[in-house]
């Protein structure tokens, strides 16, 4: 993928997140809820798995930390941006396994504790795993132009590295 395009592949997504968390602002969660509960979908974005163009993971993990960084009131210290990012690429994968459980009662309960790991509320947890839920749906729907231009290659090894 040409320089310009990734440029303006992470544009995209950005402007995606930034919809999407004023969305969730308006049904009054946090700018750090809104986060989280947007980073829980990521996985599920709609890529286009046909295409020759790739992006890597570690590209968008690293446009959410500086999303996170930009948009909440957490600010991260250099020296704890590797830590940060291996948060984000275990939060990537447990997201997955996840949303993987047959049993769709307990997955709908850990979905909810992932996305707002510090609430308790039994009904907002509920409510954050809907949410992702119907956003996985919304965004595995989408089909032709509607998919992200390129594909996403995993390239979660050790990030702190990259």
């Amino acid at each position: 993928m040409k320089r310009e395009e990734r440029v303006q592949l992470l544009g995209s997504l950005y402007l995606l997140y930034k919809f999407h968390a004023e969305e969730l602002r308006k049904g009054g969660y946090t700018p750090k809820e809104a986060f989280w509960l947007n980073f829980t979908c990521l996985p599920f974005l709609p890529w286009d798995q046909r295409s020759e163009k790739k992006i890597n993971l570690t590209e968008v993990l690293r446009l959410y930390l500086g999303i996170y960084q930009y948009n909440t009131d957490d600010s991260i210290r250099p020296e704890d941006v590797p830590a940060f990012l291996e948060l984000l690429v275990d939060r990537y994968r447990m997201t997955k396994d996840i949303v993987a459980i047959k049993d769709q009662s307990q997955m709908k309960v850990e979905l909810g504790r992932l996305a707002l790991p510090e609430e308790r509320d039994i009904i907002r947890l509920a409510m954050a795993a809907s949410i992702v839920l119907h956003t996985i749906t919304e965004w595995q729907s989408q089909i032709g132009e509607e998919r992200l231009p390129c594909m996403l290659a995993e390239d979660i090894g050790d990030i702190s590295t990259d």
